[in-house]
């Protein structure tokens, strides 16, 4: 049982690191992930994720700076 979770009801986080290739084939590894699942009666009623992906796509554009700042 989650902590702070009822019978019908839990809360759970997932939190790691994503590794893998963008779609052009380079490798990417330590892009930052939370997963956040809403679990009722057992099954899994809402996901909500975020991660560094939208960030590393706008550096790799040249869209903004590696620091975050636009460029």
């Amino acid at each position: 049982m989650v902590e702070g979770s009822t019978d019908d009801e839990a809360i759970v986080y997932s939190l790691g690191t994503l590794y893998g290739a963008w779609p052009d084939g380079s490798a990417f590894e330590g892009n930052r992930y939370v997963d956040r699942y809403v679990v009722r009666a057992g099954r899994i009623v809402q996901m909500d994720v975020w991660n560094d992906s939208a960030e590393w796509l706008l550096v790799r554009a040249r869209l903004a700076a590696a620091d975050g700042a636009p460029v």
